[in-house]
């Protein structure tokens, strides 16, 4: 999560790039991940995963070869999360 807060990308219910989310998240793992949506009761898409691959050593993150289908628009959601 850390590398989100440093370009200023929060779990705070606002809407995002999902072209930042991503370049985000590559330049932090080094690899591209793939992300998932879902659409929440108002019809907002929002993040529901983010995937990343790891190597049979299970310590090396890789590129992964394929990701399952994504249903995410140009921007997305960034739910809040209850704690």
């Amino acid at each position: 999560m850390f590398v989100f807060l440093t370009i200023g990308i929060n779990a705070d219910g606002n809407t995002y790039d999902i072209s930042d989310i991503s370049n985000a998240l590559s330049n932090g793992i080094g690899q591209t991940p793939g992300i998932q949506c879902n659409q929440d009761s108002s019809g907002n898409k929002q993040i529901y995963q983010i995937y990343a691959c790891i190597d049979k050593d299970a310590s090396t993150i890789i590129q992964c070869p394929v990701f399952p289908s994504a249903s995410c628009s140009s921007t997305v959601e960034f739910p809040s999360f209850a704690i």
